[in-house]
């Protein structure tokens, strides 16, 4: 079985519940940010169950697009937070790392 590897926000998404007191939280942004990244259609049919709709693909397409004029394109985040505001930071080595990998993806 072939296990796709997830973004950090996707694993954000996935992990909010958890940091939410345990109540698990399901959101349009979550499945179409679990929907760019490729999960099984399996899981998303689950996640949509979940959340009582499947959103359309305008409605991912908005959101993704949001996401792009907000997202900031470079791994040079102050204070090593991977999003402004965000309680996620991130180590001199994870950005290293992250940096080789987008360097790796860019020059494919």
């Amino acid at each position: 079985m072939k296990m796709k590897t997830l973004s950090i926000a996707a694993l954000a998404t996935l992990s909010f519940g958890v940091f939410a007191g345990g109540e698990v939280t399901y959101s349009t942004e979550g499945y179409c940010t679990l929907k760019k990244e490729g999960v099984s259609e399996a899981y998303l049919s689950a996640y949509s169950d979940k959340l009582g709709m499947k959103p359309l693909k305008k409605t991912c397409a908005s959101f993704s697009n949001y996401v792009d004029t907000v997202q900031p394109r470079e791994w040079d985040y102050r204070g090593g937070k991977l999003y402004p505001g965000s309680i996620i930071k991130l180590s001199p080595a994870q950005i290293t790392v992250i940096k080789a990998a987008k360097a790796k993806k860019k020059n494919k």
